[in-house]
C-alpha cells in the first residue's frame, strides 16, 4: 500500500515537471515563432493545463459533438460544419475546413 502511494506521488511530481517544461516551451515558442504540436485522444478540459493552452494560438478539431468542439475550439463549429460521414475532415479555430489524407507507405 505504501509503495503504491509513493509511486502515485512520484508520478504526480513527474507530471508537474513535464507540464512546467511544456508550458515553458509553449511560451518560448509563441515568443520566438516556434510551433509546438500537441495531440490528445480525449480532449477533456483538464487534459491540457491553462498555462499551456493560453500559449497555443492555433487549434484543429475533427468531427466532434458540441461539448468537445466547445472545449477545443471555443465554439461549436466542429459539430455544425463537419458532416458525420466526412472522414478525415478537420476544422481550425477560425472556421477553415480542410481534408486530411492517409497515405499507406506500402501502397506508394
Amino acid at each position: 500500500m505504501l509503495s503504491q502511494f509513493t509511486q502515485q506521488i512520484q508520478a504526480t511530481e513527474l507530471l508537474a515537471q513535464i507540464e512546467s517544461r511544456l508550458a515553458t516551451i509553449a511560451w518560448l515558442g509563441r515568443a520566438f515563432g516556434v510551433h509546438l504540436i500537441l495531440a490528445t485522444q480525449r480532449p477533456d478540459a483538464n487534459i491540457i493545463p491553462g498555462q499551456i493552452k493560453n500559449n497555443l494560438d492555433f487549434r484543429v478539431c475533427g468531427r466532434a459533438d458540441n461539448v468537445l468542439s466547445q472545449i477545443i475550439l471555443d465554439n461549436t463549429s466542429a459539430a455544425d460544419q463537419i458532416p458525420k460521414d466526412a472522414r478525415g475532415r478537420f476544422i481550425t479555430g477560425n472556421g477553415t475546413v480542410f481534408q486530411g489524407y492517409l497515405f499507406d507507405e506500402g501502397q506508394l
